[in-house]
């Protein structure tokens, strides 16, 4: 009987449908570090994206399978309010550290939204991060580790861990938000390892933005400054 991390490795490897590639490992690790530009660095979103092109570029062939949109599993609308229900839930909790610990106030010049254009920056801010994130952590070092026959739940922890790094200055940021995000993060490997799609993850992944978002925008409201800006 094979041993279960032989069976975690091989399991993942044909679940992603990737051949083993060793060499993949150095070019994961690359590109998570200038993800991690973002926290260590402040070089802003432009980090992450020269992540995902390097990776991408690499990777595209299954990273193109990943953008399809796929059914996945169980009907459709049970399905969705299981997967909204966990954002809520995760996104509460978000909220709870970001008023229990939150960063230092910063002010804004320009005047406050109002809620219609709240509405759409928030949406569109909590979908567009979504799926960069996801597709850098969850789609590309994740399968590229998979690829490197990392055993399943290993990937899953390390691109947690670089995950939870890449929010020391994020919303929540700090440890606390580090140790957040990095749970959050496992939370999200584990189901795809389980074979959840990446839209599936976007779907949760938007709901916590947009959670943290409002609790921005509510800030805003009442103090005319936010008290979460990173």
């Amino acid at each position: 009987m094979p041993n279960r991390a032989s069976l975690s490795r091989s399991r993942g490897v044909r679940h992603h449908r990737i051949r083993s590639q060793p060499g993949l490992v150095p070019l994961a690790a690359a590109s998570a570090g200038i993800g991690l530009g973002w926290a260590l660095g402040h070089w802003g979103v432009g980090a992450e994206l020269l992540a995902v092109g390097l990776l991408g570029f690499v990777l595209r062939r299954h990273l193109g399978q990943a953008l399809k949109w796929s059914p996945g599993r169980g009907g459709s609308v049970p399905r969705a309010l299981k997967l909204l229900g966990i954002g809520a839930g995760v996104g509460g909790a978000a909220a709870v550290v970001l008023h229990a610990w939150p960063p230092p106030i910063r002010a804004f010049s320009f005047a406050r939204p109002s809620p219609l254009v709240a509405l759409v920056v928030i949406t569109c801010l909590g979908v567009g991060n979504a799926l960069l994130e996801e597709v850098l952590w969850r789609v590309l070092v994740y399968r590229a580790l998979i690829g490197a026959a990392v055993p399943g739940l290993l990937a899953a922890s390390v691109q947690a861990v670089g995950f939870g790094l890449a929010h020391r200055s994020g919303l929540p940021g700090g440890l606390s938000g580090m140790i957040g995000a990095g749970a959050f993060g496992m939370l999200l490997g584990l189901l795809r390892l389980r074979g959840r799609t990446l839209w599936e993850l976007v779907l949760i992944h938007a709901v916590v933005d947009a959670i943290i978002f409002f609790n921005v925008w509510q800030s805003w409201v009442l103090f005319g400054a936010t008290r979460f800006a990173p």
